[in-house]
């Protein structure tokens, strides 16, 4: 029977005490290189990793767990170090897995060996070294640890797909109505340039709304995942002074924060998902005084700083994602 899930050959993970050695350390195998082709695209453990020491035809009796040798245990513990600490894999814990209207340093937090440990109940990482006789209670801390690991933080690239939509007039009615006429239109500039104002001049009312096209992905293993958008909305201070921008775009005057922008289940089939950041029509605005702009932006490519980049939290622990999770979202 292969070994596909963490109930696969009856497994119970409950306890292991008088348990058959072979599936529950080759379900931990499996698991492993799930997670680590997930943040290392095309990549697969070495074949030996799925050579459990001493051979599936010993292990399938065996009760008790042994040492592993030909370094074996070295290696285990490399590649988990670096899962847990490699700065992909994200605390779904933290704020309950929802980072919509945080501050900028509050978003998405990364696994540490501290947290982990923490959430898992233990104040120690076991080791699986080389020449330790591996236990019962080092299978299980593996087990509470790979099924942490199973949402990921991905910065999103940008095309250089730019649009915008606009409006002007004498009177702020004739400035909505040439706004809502206006339709979404191919413009050249900043693809990462995404903003929507209102300004008064003497004279002259005008609406401008630019968006720019975000690409999430593609992602390996190719199985189901959900994907949560995050964009940071800022107050926009390019053309000078400025108030913030409220509208049905934007309700509340929650500026300067990361906002979840969308969530999407994304199958097997789809190789990568393209956003359009500002994607709005709605042309309820608030009219502006006379001297006075107000706008927002999302995430301006100003500088060299990625911190207010716009992110994307991919949840691998969905119907069709990976095989070896304990819950799906």
């Amino acid at each position: 029977m292969a070994i596909d899930s963490w109930t696969s050959e009856g497994m119970d993970w409950t306890s292991l005490k008088s348990k058959r050695y072979y599936p529950y350390v080759q379900a931990l195998v499996l698991a492993m290189q799930e997670r680590w082709t997930a943040i290392v695209p095309g990549s697969t453990l070495p074949v030996y990793w799925l050579n459990i020491p001493g051979g599936r035809a010993g292990l399938m009796v065996r009760t008790t767990f042994v040492g592993f040798d030909n370094g074996w245990g070295d290696r285990w513990d490399w590649f988990l170090d670096n899962l847990v600490r490699s700065g992909n894999y994200i605390d779904y814990e933290d704020n309950g897995g929802n980072w919509d209207d945080v501050a900028l340093g509050d978003k998405a937090p990364h696994w540490t060996w501290p947290t982990m440990l923490a959430s898992i109940g233990d104040s120690e990482w076991i080791r699986a070294t080389q020449d330790t006789i591996v236990t019962e209670a080092w299978a299980l801390q593996m087990y509470r640890i790979l099924n942490k690991l199973v949402w990921r933080e991905t910065k999103a690239g940008d095309h250089t797909n730019n649009q915008t939509r606009d409006g002007v007039g004498v009177t702020w009615a004739d400035a909505v109505a040439s706004f809502a006429a206006d339709t979404w239109h191919d413009s050249p500039g900043y693809a990462n340039d995404n903003y929507h104002f209102a300004r008064r001049q003497v004279g002259v009312y005008s609406i401008d709304r630019r968006r720019g096209s975000w690409s999430i992905g593609p992602f390996t293993p190719e199985v189901n995942h959900k994907l949560d958008l995050y964009f940071y909305y800022q107050k926009e201070t390019f053309l000078g002074n400025i108030d913030v921008y409220e509208n049905n775009d934007y309700p509340s005057a929650n500026v300067d924060k990361w906002h979840l922008q969308e969530q999407v289940l994304v199958p097997t089939s789809v190789a990568s998902h393209s956003y359009w950041v500002g994607n709005f029509n709605n042309v309820t605005v608030t009219e502006p005084a006379l001297g006075i702009i107000k706008g927002w932006a999302t995430t301006r490519a100003q500088g060299t700083s990625e911190a207010n980049w716009p992110y994307s939290v991919v949840k691998w622990n969905v119907t069709g994602g990976f095989k070896f999770v304990d819950h799906t979202v």
